[in-house]
């Protein structure tokens, strides 16, 4: 029975990742390791050595690692566009749309701040 002294206890939304990790290099931030099977690494568009421009269309230039792999993370299973360029001068950017992972897929979760 429930009582006005009990309260519902939401369960912890459980936020997903595409299974990058980024390190913030003079170019701007860099896709330094892929995790084997992420869907970042199931992308035929998106590199190690990579430079992410945008997330969902929001410019990353001036936000820390942390911020950005926060924007990269939502609900299991939803769709993100993040825009890359590969590193080098002249190089042209372009948008991948990738699936983020799913719930089980721990790899693919923020543990540190590092990853996404």
């Amino acid at each position: 029975s429930s009582g006005p002294w009990r309260t519902a206890n939401p369960k912890p939304v459980i936020t997903a990742g595409l299974g990058i990790m980024l390190s913030e290099e003079h170019n701007g931030l860099q896709i330094v390791v892929i995790e084997k099977g992420s869907p970042a690494d199931k992308s035929a568009d998106i590199s190690r050595g990579d430079v992410v421009v945008a997330v969902d269309r929001v410019r990353v230039a001036g936000k820390s690692s942390e911020e950005v792999l926060d924007m990269m993370q939502g609900a299991p299973n939803s769709t993100v566009s993040i825009t890359v360029k590969s590193s080098g001068p002249g190089q042209v950017e372009r948008m991948v749309e990738l699936r983020r992972g799913t719930a089980k897929d721990s790899a693919w979760i923020t543990k540190s701040g590092a990853s996404a």
